[in-house]
Order: structure tokens, then C-alpha cells, then sequence
């Protein structure tokens, strides 16, 4: 891939990345707001299945976006010292 190309793809990933985070911080306000509310056990439980399921998916993407990051830095590198 150009670099160029591989900028787009890492603009796309972190913005993926950035969408995500959006879901964990919804998934931690809403577990916050079930144990506020006196939530059962299995409530609670719920959803922090819900959000371990929501951070995987981050951390997944995260990774993802480092590593087209530093493969873009690479490929910057290489073209530039043409």
C-alpha cells in the first residue's frame, strides 16, 4: 500500500476506535446506573458482559490502529528516503 492509502486506513480505524469508546462509556454509564437504581446480581452481571464485550471490541480496533500506524511510519519513511 502507498502511504497515502495507509493514511486513510489509519484515520478510519481510529475513528472506528473512537466510535467504540463512545459505546464503552454508555455501557459503563448504564452499569452505573443499574447498581445506583439497586440492581440485582444478575443485572449487574448483565452488563458487565455488556461492557467486557464493548472493551474487547475497543482493543481490538486499538491494536489494529497501532499497528497500520506504525506500518503507514514505515512506508512514510521508504518513499520519503527515495
Amino acid at each position: 500500500m502507498m502511504p497515502e492509502q495507509l493514511s486513510k486506513e489509519v484515520r478510519k480505524a481510529e475513528t472506528e476506535y473512537r466510535k467504540v469508546m463512545e459505546e464503552v462509556r454508555a455501557a459503563e454509564n448504564e452499569r452505573l446506573a443499574r447498581k445506583a437504581a439497586g440492581a440485582t446480581d444478575a443485572a449487574l452481571a448483565e452488563a458487565d458482559a455488556a461492557l467486557a464485550r464493548v472493551l474487547h471490541k475497543a482493543e481490538q480496533l486499538k491494536v489494529e490502529a497501532d499497528y497500520l500506524e506504525e506500518l503507514y511510519e514505515t512506508k512514510r519513511r521508504e518513499y520519503k528516503t527515495r
